[in-house]
């Protein structure tokens, strides 16, 4: 990245692009282990399983999973379970070439997003454990600081994330200098509405398309 008069945006999706496993479902799990939601532990893998077979649609997977941890589970209960996940599951699984990316980003001052389909249960909190100031992700209905369980505004997958992403900015077309990087088909729309995206591969970054290779040249 050459150096510039002024700051770049620099947008990162999670799941696979900063950490190596899916943030989610390990969130959910450990949960459940740690808080003997036993039922709930139980009624995952069926609930995986209609998925799967496109009985039920992601949205609506995610929306039921989160329902059946979390529904009126009370607030300190959650918060503390977030910070044992910050402090000893995600430090154990970044993604070498998402962070050093990350860094690169954060040393040349630019500004950074995270934008994930997890849900804002504990992706703010990730961010900024990771030292990222700013999250865009799917959003859960709360009721008198209680989680509901329904998601607000859609899924923020795929194409959402680019719409997510424009209400945040408040702006249809992306920053003139703006990076992103996913690891996904989903995370395409996203690489190809910036500026310049790129593939996070297990031990290299690809641009989305070659001809921007110098763009990502390191300083």
């Amino acid at each position: 990245m050459s150096i510039q008069s002024s700051p770049a945006t620099a947008i990162f999706d999670l799941d696979g692009t900063l950490t190596t496993r899916d943030s989610f479902l390990a969130y959910l799990l450990t949960f459940g282990r740690r808080n003997r939601r036993y039922a709930s532990l139980l009624r995952t893998p069926l609930r995986l399983s209609a998925y799967l077979g496109k009985v039920i649609p992601d949205h609506r997977l995610k929306q039921d999973l989160i329902g059946d941890f979390f529904a009126q589970v009370d607030p300190v209960v959650i918060d503390s379970h977030t910070r044992w996940f910050c402090e000893n599951w995600l430090p154990r699984r970044l993604h070498p070439v998402g962070t050093s990316l990350l860094e690169k980003h954060r040393r040349r001052g630019d500004r950074v997003i995270l934008l994930s389909a997890s849900p804002d249960i504990f992706v703010p909190s990730v961010a900024k454990a990771l030292g990222i100031d700013e999250t865009v992700c799917t959003r859960i209905e709360r009721q008198g600081g209680r989680v509901v369980g329904r998601i607000m505004g859609g899924n923020c997958k795929g194409v959402k994330k680019v719409e997510a992403m424009q209400e945040y900015l408040g702006s249809p077309d992306p920053p003139d200098r703006s990076y992103a990087y996913g690891d996904s088909r989903s995370d395409r729309f996203v690489l190809e509405w910036v500026r310049y995206g790129a593939w996070v591969r297990r031990r290299q970054m690809e641009p989305l398309r070659p001809e921007d290779q110098a763009a990502f040249a390191v300083d």
